[in-house]
């Protein structure tokens, strides 16, 4: 049956190993800014991407080595373009996580001739740089918003001369409330309303149409915010496209109607357990305006709430009455 192949789709999309590989850049506390390249070098550029996440160079007609954590070449730039990655490097490994939290390989080997890996061909890349963000979940004793947590520099070599990128590291103060209640209130009043009109079964699926619309817009837009290596697992936009999936698959006429209806609402309320920390964290790692993202990730958990509610009211209620007969 069609409801089935759909059901087994999204596991497998859920349960894939790549998804749970994955280390995109997240929200965030803290800000990290580019304090200086010394000495400037034209055709050369830094930036930090998702707050404090990934650190990302731009070349163009320069050889450029990254020096790893233990002094071993880690990254190198060639002037065509063409970067790659020492697979004998342990930061290789290190860099897999934004922790650090990656073992590292016995193969790996700071004195060992270096085991390049083509990694991108267009004069720029991304990635975790330990050395640019605070290593460690909860802020440093005694931290308030607006502190340095951290400042440090980024060794490179650019046409065999040495290179230093200086960053500083901010600790943000989290955001305000006004987004996330403003978009609870309008998930819980609209999904409310829509079933109340319209009926159990109808508004439920007309809620959960809106809200997955919403949210795959949101999703979509967080995973094109970043470049490949530092962009938000497909989750961000997969969970809600199975939302509108299953939700037009809960017709009025179809069998399944209710089921395709809660597989509906739970693809939608995973989408926003992945990204409850939109709501508490200051920074974002997209191009959407921040407290419009708070806003739709609010309003889909009380529209989920609500819909589930509904749904298994309906079922429970359902096989009561047929059990009375």
């Amino acid at each position: 049956m069609r409801w089935a192949a759909a059901v087994a789709l999204m596991a497998l999309v859920v349960l894939s190993p790549a998804a749970a590989l994955a280390d995109p850049a997240g929200p965030t506390d803290y800000e990290t800014t580019i304090v200086s390249i010394e000495p400037e070098v034209d055709g050369l550029s830094a930036r930090m991407l998702g707050g404090d996440s990934f650190l990302e160079l731009t070349t163009v007609g320069h050889d450029v080595l990254i020096t790893g954590y233990r002094g071993e070449p880690y990254l190198r730039f060639d002037a065509d373009g063409t970067v790659y990655e020492n697979a004998r490097s342990e930061t290789t490994y290190l860099n897999q996580d934004r922790y650090g939290e990656t073992e590292v390989p016995a193969t790996a080997d700071p004195d060992a001739d270096p085991e390049w890996v083509e990694v991108a061909s267009d004069g720029r890349y991304a990635w975790h740089d330990h050395r640019t963000h605070w290593m460690v979940e909860e802020p440093p004793p005694g931290a308030e918003p607006g502190d340095t947590v951290l400042e440090a520099v980024v060794p490179l070599e650019v046409d065999g001369e040495p290179v230093l990128i200086s960053v500083r590291s901010l600790y943000v103060e989290p955001p305000g409330p006004w987004a996330s209640s403003v978009g609870g209130a309008i998930g819980l009043v609209v999904s409310a309303t829509l079933v109340r009109l319209m009926g159990r079964a109808s508004g439920a699926r007309a809620s959960l149409l809106g809200l997955g619309t919403a949210a795959l817009t949101m999703g979509i837009w967080e995973r094109l915010s970043m470049p490949p290596e530092a962009a938000a697992s497909p989750l961000v936009f997969l969970l809600p496209a199975g939302t509108l999936l299953f939700a037009w698959m809960a017709k009025p006429s179809a069998p399944t109607q209710a089921y395709a209806g809660l597989l509906s609402a739970l693809s939608l309320g995973v989408w926003v357990w992945l990204r409850w920390e939109v709501l508490l964290r200051p920074i974002l790692p997209t191009a959407a305006p921040w407290q419009m993202d708070r806003l739709v990730t609010a309003a889909a958990a009380t529209g989920t709430v609500v819909v589930l509610w509904h749904l298994l009211a309906g079922l429970l209620g359902g096989r009561s009455d047929r059990a009375e007969a």
